[in-house]
């Protein structure tokens, strides 16, 4: 069996006609600097949007230790975690008098001490959360060479992560979703759907020809080269329209791309010249040393464009199907 016929046959299997994540409640994080207010300000408009109850808002104090050296610097018999929360309630207290007054969306707040990844995972399930919101944190994962907590929170969450690093001007508008036709960019192109109800929705798939370098190195004309490219465009248009044919009807407007290339730089590119407010990526299951060593084209995605992404979880997270993808 060939690989597409192959994936084709195990993505029937597990395929749905809705998508897995229903977005009832929205957890946004924050640690109250301009960057996590863009954060809240973006889940109390999502919640505006989706026509939901409440904001639920956490902090998470990442340590003691602070706390307890003031503490002992004083001298005195108060409890230097009673303090650190009162601190931080106070703090949620001002965030959901602003939210309210700006947005009219009501908030639940709560306060959380330890590993930032492990409280906001423990209370995204302990409030039935179906989304994460959090600031996108600054600097280059290829660059530094270590893992962020934003990064641990992405490999671990089984929830949608929405990272935010503008600042939020209304409703998304411009949303693009990179698809490869997976059941991954079948989920994140319904969550898509779902949370923009108001936006233009850019569905971009790029492909490459099979065996194209090969073809190159036995000297095989351009002419046939070119030829063969055109023959897999239209292979990929009429994917692309069933792919969107199969979402069932979409009140957006919508727009297809299909471009030849390499999945990032063609997403990229792509993000650069459109500008899209929101990029919506189903990131697929692959292992902990190779995203590391080559980063995944989630990773390289969000570090190399400027918009929100929005990434959704993989639905098999023990098969890497990282090198059996010619492209996106």
């Amino acid at each position: 069996m060939c690989w597409w016929c192959h994936r084709r046959e195990r993505e029937l299997k597990h395929s749905s006609g809705e998508c897995m994540f229903d977005i009832q409640r929205i957890l946004a994080t924050t640690d109250f600097s301009a960057d996590s207010v863009n954060a809240e300000s973006r889940g109390a408009l999502l919640c505006q949007d989706m026509r939901l109850d409440a904001l639920e808002l956490l902090t998470v104090q990442r340590t003691r230790l602070g706390a307890i050296l003031a503490h002992a610097l004083r001298n005195d018999n108060s409890d230097p975690e009673a303090m650190l929360v009162a601190q931080a309630l106070q703090k949620l207290r001002n965030a959901e008098q602003r939210i309210r007054s700006a947005f009219d969306v009501r908030c639940r707040y709560a306060v959380r001490i330890g590993d930032p990844v492990a409280e906001v995972l423990a209370a995204s399930q302990s409030k039935a959360a179906d989304m994460i919101v959090m600031a996108k944190p600054t600097g280059s994962f290829l660059g530094n060479l270590k893992e962020t907590a934003a990064d641990r929170l992405m490999r671990m969450s089984k929830l949608p992560v929405l990272l935010v690093r503008n600042d939020p001007l209304g409703s998304y508008r411009e949303v693009l979703v990179p698809v490869d036709f997976s059941n991954e960019s079948r989920h994140a192109a319904r969550l898509a759907l779902r949370i923009a109800p108001k936006a233009n929705i850019i569905f971009l798939h790029a492909y490459r020809v099979w065996a194209e370098g090969k073809m190159r190195e036995a000297g095989v004309y351009d002419k046939i080269i070119h030829a063969y490219r055109m023959k897999y465009r239209e292979q990929a248009r009429q994917e692309l329209n069933q792919f969107i044919k199969d979402l069932g009807p979409v009140s957006q407007e919508i727009t297809r791309v299909v471009q030849f290339g390499w999945a990032v730089p063609v997403i990229t590119s792509y993000a650069k010249r459109v500008s899209p407010d929101l990029i919506v990526l189903g990131k697929h299951s692959g292992s902990r040393v190779e995203e590391f060593l080559i980063g995944s084209v989630t990773r390289r995605t969000i570090d190399q464009t400027t918009s929100d992404v929005l990434i959704t979880p993989g639905h098999d997270p023990d098969h890497d199907v990282w090198y059996e993808r010619p492209a996106a």
